[in-house]
């Protein structure tokens, strides 16, 4: 899955998780222009069929780590977006 900031988040079926720099968040947008954004901790967490109705409305930021979630409140920020709804593990 591409980032922000041009790297990849790659994940294998069973136990590999790495990047290829540089990590960011991934942002992916909704087909509703006012629905609200919805946040997952890993794009691992995003594909869960029970969220498919939710991901098509919403437009989606994925942390990808944790760590990232200063990159993600910043971004949340500076595009004036006040609410959202988070789906974290």
């Amino acid at each position: 899955m591409p980032n922000r900031a041009g790297g990849y988040e790659l994940r294998d079926d069973k136990t590999f998780k790495g990047t290829i720099a540089p990590k960011d968040i991934s942002l992916i947008a909704g087909e509703a222009n006012n629905a609200p954004h919805c946040i997952f901790e890993g794009f691992m967490d995003f594909p869960f069929p029970s969220h498919d109705e939710r991901k098509r409305n919403c437009s989606c930021l994925v942390l990808n780590s944790v760590s990232n979630l200063p990159r993600a409140i910043a971004y949340l920020h500076e595009k004036g977006i006040d609410s959202v709804q988070a789906f974290l593990r």
